[in-house]
């Protein structure tokens, strides 16, 4: 996703299959796992690196793929706005942690972003001591009502043990102040790479999970503190 060939993403974008033998951060990605731009003659400083870089190429297939949703969903009105991304992405030039704080940002902008098939919590509820501080601080009575707790996950394979994840939590609870309802979310998105079906993710807010792939399309979050509202939680089982 850079100036010449990302600029092609706003039209149709191809996405790679993935496929065995990609590393992580500092190796080079293989030719199926090149990033959503052709690694060919005439690149910029920016794009040689990104080709260069297994986890720069992966965070350019998830922001393409990512892009081209919002294209399709907004109709176009996202273009203006990519392109004065990439723009501050390429000034970068060969600075890697710069690059890459361009993508994590570009991520966490997109935060509700849509990445396809949802999957829904199926099991575990959020406990992270939530209830007890709603009725120690916010409850007159000392008791909360639990309406709804839920959460939903979508995730994008990039390419082999890279993949691009969506979490949401929603808890809806009655803490009997004589005001009504009250609604706690959680939230978490970002690329993640799994060694043997598992990884750890940490973003700048120190939003930590631990995600692991299980049989049958399923996903297992642990969250590990940082996401959350209070009462609400990422932690659980995710399946169709």
């Amino acid at each position: 996703m850079v100036a010449r060939g990302s600029l092609t993403m706003l039209g149709a974008i191809a996405l790679v299959a993935p496929a065995s033998g990609f590393k992580p951060a500092g190796g080079s990605p293989t030719a199926s796992h090149a990033p959503s731009f052709r690694c060919e003659a005439d690149l910029s400083q920016t794009e040689q690196l990104i080709c260069s870089d297994a986890e720069l190429s992966a965070y350019d297939r998830g922001v393409a793929y990512a892009f081209s949703r919002s294209w399709r969903l907004l109709e176009g009105r996202v273009a203006s706005n990519q392109r004065d991304w990439l723009r501050r992405r390429d000034r970068c030039g060969t600075r890697r942690d710069c690059v890459l704080q361009a993508y994590k940002d570009w991520v966490q902008d997109s935060t509700g972003a849509s990445l396809g098939t949802e999957l829904r919590r199926v099991a575990g509820s959020s406990d992270d001591s939530g209830d007890y501080f709603l009725e120690t601080f916010q409850s007159p009575p000392g008791e909360v009502t639990q309406l709804s707790d839920s959460g939903q996950l979508s995730m994008k394979a990039l390419g082999d043990d890279w993949y691009f994840f969506a979490a949401r939590a929603l808890y809806i609870y009655d803490p009997h102040d004589g005001r009504g309802s009250n609604v706690s979310d959680s939230g978490a998105q970002g690329l993640v790479y799994l060694t043997n079906g598992r990884g750890t993710f940490v973003d700048e807010y120190s939003c930590a999970l631990k995600i692991t792939k299980l049989p049958k399309g399923a996903w297992k979050l642990v969250e590990q503190g940082g996401c959350s509202g209070v009462g609400s939680s990422l932690t659980g089982i995710y399946a169709k």
